[in-house]
């Protein structure tokens, strides 16, 4: 049985707008670049308690009613 993750997932979608790192409870979300120079949220899986508050915020994620397209 595979398990949804509530984890914000990264893609080209991302504006890095930085709402799912201000509202993750215990600060599992950090600015990672990519190889272009672009920063995207990189979550630390050490940390991360999979509660899904950041995936509620994002204005880009699957979940949301999506305006980035």
């Amino acid at each position: 049985m595979s398990q949804v993750s509530n984890r914000i997932e990264p893609d080209n979608r991302c504006t890095f707008c930085g709402a799912c790192i201000a509202i993750c409870p215990v600060d599992a979300i950090d600015a990672g670049i990519d190889v272009f120079g672009f920063s995207y949220p990189q979550v630390d899986d050490e940390k991360c308690i999979n509660c899904g508050k950041c995936t509620k915020v994002c204005m880009c994620g699957e979940k949301s009613e999506d305006p980035c397209e």
